[in-house]
């Protein structure tokens, strides 16, 4: 839109150019005032087209007809000689159509003697051919406006490009594993059976005791945190509908495992380096997630990332989720809460 705005504003402050042509001829013969071979008369008709432009009489009378100053005029009035010819061409440039077309037709009546004002011509100047616009330059400023558009919406797709592949979205699992080099799952292709396998995979990954895992869920920026902790319920819905032992715990250890207890727990923490604690909760858990909300740009995850390092932990996994990944769970048990007493609900 701005380089068709811009595009329509220089073409409207430039305008077009139309060009009008007169052509005109010396005729040889022997009768007064003519020459007398077809020699002179092309000797006669290159004196002409030099002397035309800068006739000063047929300047103002020019002037006159297209409302410019005679210094305008011999800036847009132009005569030239064909080769070996005695052919005059007379043209005349001008915004409007219409009065390029006046111009020249002036021109033709003052060399040719249909209006005597003229130093040269007079009666030996024959019109050929009467004036008519031959070209027309530059653009009308719809028209630029238009192919503007069309560069510009062009030159946005290539910078659109450009900027995805210098900082790509997060808009699959793939992006997070080619940038970060972090193994990733997307959470809305995530059904019961493939839930469980990925809840195998990460106590295989932490290599402790499947009865004490516990796996540290982080927001992976600002603002994600809602987002983390419902990721954290929608797993331990699936992986409890897949009768795996696990729950929602709190940050707190002891609380949150049981004694005696058992099974997965799942602890939710804020972005790391926003003073939430995030570091140290990864540095004690087993395993850690980092939920990645999708359309997340790459380089926003950087600083998470570095925090997290900071404390010698790098994410073991990641998730990709979005808010209506997370909307249908049934109710979240304790850890170590009996699995067949749970009520499936709606939230």
């Amino acid at each position: 839109m701005a380089v068709g705005a811009l595009s329509w504003t220089i073409t409207q402050s430039q305008g077009t150019r139309a060009t009008a042509e007169t052509i005109l001829s010396v005729p040889a013969g022997e009768g007064e005032g003519l020459p007398g071979d077809a020699q002179q008369a092309v000797t006669l008709a290159g004196t002409y087209a030099a002397l035309i432009p800068v006739d000063g009489a047929v300047l103002r009378r020019v002037g006159q007809a297209v409302d410019q100053s005679p210094e305008q005029v011999e800036e847009s009035l132009a005569a030239t000689s064909d080769e070996s010819t005695a052919v005059v061409r007379v043209t005349f440039e001008h915004e409007d159509e219409r009065l390029a077309v006046r111009g020249a037709q002036t021109v033709t009546a003052a060399v040719t003697g249909a209006d005597p004002v003229a130093a040269v011509g007079g009666d030996v100047l024959e019109r050929v051919r009467d004036a008519r616009v031959i070209s027309v330059t530059g653009l009308e400023a719809e028209t630029a406006a238009l192919i503007g558009a069309i560069l510009g919406a062009l030159l946005g797709l290539v910078l659109l490009v450009a900027w995805e592949r210098i900082d790509p979205r997060v808009d699959h699992a793939e992006v997070l594993t080619s940038q970060f080099g972090v193994p990733a799952s997307s959470l809305r292709d995530l059904p019961r059976a493939r839930a469980a396998a990925l809840l195998e995979r990460w106590q295989s990954i932490a290599g402790v005791d499947p009865a004490s895992l516990r796996v540290t869920f982080l927001a992976a920026t600002p603002g994600a945190e809602r987002l983390a902790r419902g990721a954290a319920e929608r797993l331990v819905t699936l992986g409890a509908a897949s009768g795996m032992p696990v729950g929602l715990g709190a940050p707190d250890a002891d609380e949150q495992l049981g004694a005696g207890t058992g099974g997965v727990s799942f602890v939710v923490g804020g972005a790391p380096g926003t003073g939430a604690a995030s570091e140290g909760l990864a540095a004690e858990g087993d395993l850690t997630v980092i939920v990645v909300r999708r359309g997340t740009r790459a380089a926003a995850l950087r600083p998470s990332l570095a925090a997290l390092s900071q404390f010698g932990v790098s994410p073991d996994w990641a998730l990709v989720a979005a808010p209506r990944d997370i909307k249908d769970r049934i109710a979240i048990p304790a850890v170590g809460a009996p699995t067949g007493t749970r009520e499936a609900t709606r939230q």
